[in-house]
């Protein structure tokens, strides 16, 4: 039976590989009860044990367990149950034991390896069948798993509306998102340096967003030095092996917009033709789309305009092809930032994607509530 590891440096609990910060007289209610699986505490014996030296009433005890359940709910083996007219009792379900793939090791890595290429090569379908597939089998899948594919598939009004998955789980996409669907940088780079401060988001996608995230935040917000000094680190890490060399595509990305937004376009043509070879190595349907992209708007800047789109359109339709619906939108919003920094004409088929895209997930509304939702956690 997994166990609910406690660590009380953060007030926060470890269960499968899922991380939940609560808050402090949260942690201590769920460490008393844990302690006690299986048995009925009394609210009075709860309230000494939590509260001591305090005078809480009994409507303490029933806010920290709703609050608990409402943080613990998305952990379908954790039960804290009501006993009418006496208290609460924390009980560990043992589901799924009755399929043998459950406790398969091979059988679970496989599934783990080809989700993971999915999502390296671009391939938001395939991610929606291994969904499917644990479903099918009734084999859990890990929450941040599913919480993936709700972004990926571009499901953004789930993010803001869900009341099931604490919102630490989800701030990382909100992030994403907002910074994804309106051109106000400023407060964009404000809310995830607040963020990062804080530490409220998982440790790996908190590196993600400090060391990878923020080399695209920083070149959006004009501090191109501070975005070549973090590319450099990064390929510093690939060199000793600590990253993998396949975020090497997502670097020239970042490189060519830097040259680019920093007008400096004869060494443009140099990463395009290091992008070239790195493409030929690993074909990556989200980045390549958006690399290709990228070289049909430096084909625009040129004037070959009927050249220029048909490679902006090449690449589109790579984006399209990868059904990874962030990355859809983050290949036009590609262009359009180009234009405007700039001052080159907009292509006026990219300007009717952006507004296609506005109007079919309300970016102006979505805006305002992601907002909401950050100003109240951050």
């Amino acid at each position: 039976m997994k166990k609910l590891q406690f660590e009380i440096n953060d007030y926060s609990v470890l269960f499968n590989n899922e991380k939940i910060r609560l808050l402090p007289k949260e942690y201590h209610l769920l460490k008393c009860l844990y302690e006690n699986m299986n048995q009925t505490l009394s609210r009075q014996s709860l309230l000494d044990k939590v509260w001591a030296m305090e005078d809480p009433t009994d409507r303490t005890i029933d806010d920290h367990v709703y609050r608990l359940r409402k943080k613990l709910s998305f952990l379908d083996n954790i039960l804290i149950e009501t006993v009418r007219g006496v208290g609460y009792r924390l009980t560990l379900k043992q589901n799924h034991q009755d399929n043998p793939l459950y406790h398969d090791k091979e059988f679970r890595e496989s599934m783990d390896v080809l989700y993971n290429k999915y999502i390296l090569y671009g391939q938001a379908n395939g991610l929606k069948t291994i969904v499917m597939q644990h479903e099918a089998l009734d084999i859990p899948i890990e929450v941040h798993k599913k919480i993936y594919l709700h972004f990926v598939q571009g499901d953004f009004q789930w993010f803001v509306t869900s009341s099931d998955i604490p919102l630490s789980q989800k701030l990382f996409y909100l992030l994403h998102i907002y910074w994804m669907i309106q051109f106000n940088i400023d407060k964009t780079y404000a809310y995830v340096q607040k963020a990062l401060r804080l530490k409220m988001i998982p440790f790996q996608q908190q590196q993600e967003l400090e060391e990878l995230a923020m080399i695209g935040i920083n070149i959006d917000k004009g501090n191109f030095e501070d975005a070549k000094k973090k590319i450099n680190l990064v390929r510093s890490q690939i060199e000793q092996g600590a990253v993998h060399e396949s975020i090497l595509t997502y670097l020239k990305i970042q490189e060519i917009k830097n040259k680019l937004l920093t007008r400096n376009f004869h060494s443009v043509e140099t990463h395009m033709a290091e992008g070239d070879q790195l493409f030929e190595k690993y074909p990556f349907l989200r980045e390549k789309g958006r690399f290709l992209m990228l070289k049909g708007f430096t084909k625009w800047m040129k004037g070959y305009e009927k050249e220029a789109l048909q490679q902006m359109d090449e690449g589109f339709m790579i984006l399209l092809s990868s059904k990874f619906v962030p990355h859809i939108i983050n290949g036009v919003r590609d262009i359009i930032l180009l234009s405007n920094h700039l001052a080159i004409d907009l292509p006026h088929d990219y300007k009717n994607k952006w507004e296609s895209f506005s109007e079919k997930y309300d970016f102006p509304r979505l805006t305002v509530k992601i907002e909401q939702l950050l100003n109240k956690c951050l």
